[in-house]
């Protein structure tokens, strides 16, 4: 029996012990304190989450309100609450029991965080308070769309479109919605997108309970549990009656006033063609008579005549413009133009107009404006001659400015910026909002000083929309006017022209004798491009430096007449070490030095950032002879040397093809190297060797997201292969430049174009030498 007992009592023990282990493994806190606030137990999680719980006792934020509780306790015998309680944002649900410890009346307090549970209930609060007040109809269905789906919810809205009450569509299909006029193409594609488990989106024509016809946007979604099924449709519905039956009223409209438009170009059209005959006669007929022998007061009536006419044929060219794009009989052409001499066309006939008042007239063309494009010769002159014509006619001191440049838009496009900026009147702020506006002038004084129909800047505005550009205009009373508009022209940047026959003129080579030079790049194919560039050049002498420290230990070193400066270069870059060159020059006896930034980035900013650093010039790899020259004649006085001795052309080489083209432009390469075999193949061989380096640092750079040293490598062999003439591996490499933030599997297959065209270059290379 004692050994029975015994048993019992140990497994009591155990049990015991078993029990007493629960409060101290619980995770919440649990809590047992006397009627006095005295603490006599407090668990591991109440000492971890309240710290300062034995020194407040009752003063704690946990258990605050606990002398009510035993009041109550002490009075009416209450033997438990639980109630819900905040501490330092956190949210408890609490519950309180009296017990007995030890003799004495004492309480034990344990309570867990319901945060969470607050938050989700709060939030499905709002939601519910969201979709019930929304002023679009929500209606939710089962995911049944054999026999349904069935309508399980709709909100108030859905009822104040339709009629129908919850009740009487509950449980119902949204076909108890549809009738006669509901398109079942809709209905149809509705179907099929919610059957593959995708959204829909569209308009769709519905009937209420009073079988009233009703327009809806209609959007439905499916709503997935965690385990991705598809469980159920929430469809949003807007009421759009109103706007189809605005836009069904505007489309009338739209089209009597296209008619009634059409009918007055056509008119305008007729009207300005028959006037033009009659004039082309006055004006023959009166500068005829100038020629003939007169006495001054019968020329003078005729010049008179002369002058008129001229006058009203102008305004009748303006109509007869205006008449055909209002008729929409307006067409524009589409064949290659040189650019700059279309311009310069347009400033050789105003100039002498300009001298008249004592004006100037300046262009400049930044050394990205393309010379070839696409795009309407005549038209873009009449542009030019109306902008420039303006800014001529409303200046009395000073003159006209014009600037050509390219910058890329928000989609990447690549488009020409043209500012034609005046000394002259200016245009007040209100005049600027109605400036474009037909048959309208800056004011009422304009007209009868200056003369004009208002039509030409209308006309100006509709040639550059037509063309897909824009205009704008910005300007200060008194000081002058800046009109500058833009247009996406398709920039040919190897056109040759072919109406220029070689061999017709003798050509001359500008020289540079006597000059020096500085060439600053990192990578040795750059500094050979550009050494044998300047060598053809005449320059006598030519110093390099691989990167920007080296640059400007070398510019303090000796004396140069220019610095060829890269941007991008390890250790310094060309920014930092023109910032050096400039600051060394205002505490030295040294002359401003021009730098002229080399750089195979031709992104929008930064030309301003070479300009900010303190360069003086911007072009852009590959580089070209004609490029250099133009930027070297901006700070150089260069002079002409005849060639005698013509060389003969230079025999095509055989070359393979690569996808229908050659992967290295020849033509591009031997402006350097003139076909001599030796240059080239010392070309090809520092190409290659420095290739293969990029290539590596690319391949140890192949990572998941942006990494510096692949987006350097790319930028390497960038300018090296635009530099060759490799224009489709320079451009995967700018991709690839660009793309330095893109994910592995997209790095390597950039990196398996980029290895399969060099393979390309390689091959075609290796067949010509």
């Amino acid at each position: 029996m004692l050994s029975n007992h015994k048993k019992e009592l140990e497994e009591a023990k155990k049990f015991a012990e078993k029990i007493s282990k629960i409060p101290a493994n619980n995770p919440h806190p649990l809590i047992q304190i006397d009627l006095n606030g005295i603490l006599l137990y407090a668990n591991p999680a109440a000492e971890r989450i309240f710290t300062d719980l034995k020194d407040k006792g009752f003063e704690h934020a946990y258990l605050a309100g606990l002398n009510d509780y035993i009041q109550s306790y002490k009075e009416t015998g209450q033997t438990a609450l639980n109630r819900e309680i905040t501490v330092d944002d956190v949210t408890y649900y609490q519950s309180l029991s009296p017990v007995i410890i030890d003799g004495e009346k004492a309480l034990v307090v344990y309570g867990y965080n319901i945060t969470d549970i607050k938050q989700a209930q709060e939030k499905a609060r709002l939601l519910e308070t969201a979709v019930e007040t929304a002023k679009d109809g929500i209606m939710i269905t089962d995911a049944d769309l054999e026999d349904g789906p069935n309508i399980v919810y709709v909100n108030d809205a859905f009822t104040k479109i339709t009629g129908y009450t919850p009740e009487e569509v509950m449980g119902k299909t949204p076909r108890i919605l549809q009738g006669p006029g509901t398109n079942r193409k809709t209905l149809d594609d509705l179907k099929e997108k919610l059957s593959q488990g995708r959204s829909f989106q569209g308009e769709l024509f519905n009937y209420g309970k009073d079988k009233r016809g009703y327009w809806l946007d209609i959007s439905v979604v499916p709503v997935k549990d965690d385990d991705g099924n598809i469980t159920h449709f929430a469809a949003i519905e807007r009421d759009i009656t109103e706007r189809k039956a605005f836009e069904k009223e505007l489309m009338v409209t739209r089209e009597s006033a296209e008619v009634a438009s059409r009918a007055k170009g056509n008119f305008l059209a007729n009207m300005s063609h028959e006037l033009r005959t009659p004039m082309n006669g006055i004006i023959g007929l009166s500068s005829l008579l100038l020629e003939a022998h007169m006495d001054d007061e019968s020329k003078e009536s005729v010049r008179s005549i002369n002058t008129s006419a001229e006058g009203l044929l102008a305004l009748l060219n303006d109509l007869l413009d205006f008449s055909k794009i209002e008729a929409g009989e307006l067409s524009l052409e589409e064949i290659p133009m040189n650019l700059k001499e279309s311009i310069y066309q347009v400033t050789d006939i105003l100039r002498p107009i300009a001298s008249k008042k004592g004006l100037t007239i300046d262009l400049s063309f930044s050394p990205t404006a393309p010379r070839w494009v696409v795009g309407d010769q005549n038209r873009i002159r009449q542009v030019f001659y109306n902008l420039i014509g303006n800014a001529i006619k409303f200046t009395e001191k000073g003159g006209a400015r014009v600037d050509v440049s390219t910058f890329r838009s928000n989609g990447g496009d690549e488009q020409v910026r043209f500012r034609i900026e005046d000394t002259g009147v200016g245009i007040s702020e209100e005049a600027r909002e109605t400036i474009f506006d037909k048959f309208i002038q800056a004011d009422a004084s304009t007209a009868r000083k200056f003369g004009g129909t208002g039509l030409g800047l209308t006309i100006t505005k509709q040639l550059i929309e037509a063309m897909g550009g824009r205009i704008g205009v910005e300007s200060v009373v008194g000081k002058g006017s800046t009109f500058w508009f833009d247009i996406p022209f398709e920039i040919l940047s190897d056109y040759k022209d072919e109406t220029e026959k070689p061999g017709k003129s003798v050509p001359q080579m500008t020289s540079f004798e006597g000059y020096s030079a500085l060439v600053v790049d990192d990578h040795p194919t750059n500094i050979l491009f550009m050494n044998k560039l300047l060598q053809k050049l005449k320059f006598s002498y030519i110093q390099t430096a691989h990167d920007g420290r080296d640059a400007v230990e070398k510019f303090q070193a000796e004396d140069f007449n220019v610095v060829m400066m890269d941007c991008q270069m390890p250790e310094m870059d060309g920014f930092e070490a023109t910032r050096h060159i400039r600051e060394f020059e205002e505490t030295s006896t040294k002359n401003k030095t021009p730098i002229i930034a080399v750089t195979a980035d031709a992104m929008k900013g930064t030309h301003g950032r070479c300009l900010e650093a303190g360069m003086d010039y911007y072009i852009t790899k590959p580089i070209s002879i004609e490029q250099v020259k133009e930027a070297l004649s901006q700070f150089l006085i260069p002079r002409e040397d005849v060639i005698d001795d013509i060389p003969a052309q230079i025999p095509e080489e055989p070359i393979t093809k690569a996808n229908g083209h050659n992967p290295v432009d020849l033509e591009h390469l031997r402006q350097f190297t003139d076909g001599d075999p030796d240059e080239e193949k010392e070309f090809f061989d520092v190409f290659l060797s420095q290739a293969e380096e990029s290539m590596q640092d690319l391949e140890n750079n192949v990572t998941e997201g942006y990494n510096e040293n692949w987006k350097k490598a790319a930028h390497k062999l960038k300018g090296s292969a635009a530099n060759l003439g490799a224009a489709d591996l320079s451009d995967l490499c700018k991709t690839a430049e660009f793309e330095a933030e893109s994910t592995l599997d997209e790095k390597q297959v950039m990196m398996k174009a980029i290895t399969e065209e060099l393979s390309k270059v390689h091959s075609f290379l290796d067949g010509l030498h």
